[in-house]
């Protein structure tokens, strides 16, 4: 990210919304649009048999701007959550939240 190679190579510090393109998959069989893929090629798969997928068709709608996820010990920023999880984990061992099971939140050790 932009904001992590200004604070390593410049030491400018500062929060920048995160640019983000949003892209719509239309149906080629009817009006509909999705936002994944996977999912319109799911709908023509199911309502649409016969019809052939188009591969790569997409729409650019424009960007939208969105919130990064900073590290609160340290500069960097990460366009989810989970990269900031994962670096905390890595960076700041002692500080890092444990992480929870998926299943029935219970904590994991190790």
């Amino acid at each position: 990210m932009l904001v992590n190679h200004m604070w390593r190579v410049h030491d400018a510090r500062a929060a920048v919304p995160l640019e983000r393109r949003v892209r719509h998959y239309p149906c080629v069989a009817c009006p509909k649009l999705y936002r994944a893929a996977s999912k319109r090629d799911e709908h023509v798969r199911r309502h649409h048999p016969g019809v052939e997928l188009v591969k790569g068709s997409s729409i650019d709608t424009g960007t939208r701007s969105c919130e990064p996820a900073a590290c609160p010990l340290c500069p960097r920023q990460y366009v989810t959550r989970a990269k900031m999880l994962q670096h905390m984990r890595a960076a700041h061992p002692d500080r890092a939240p444990p992480k929870q099971s998926r299943l029935n939140n219970d904590l994991i050790t190790g």
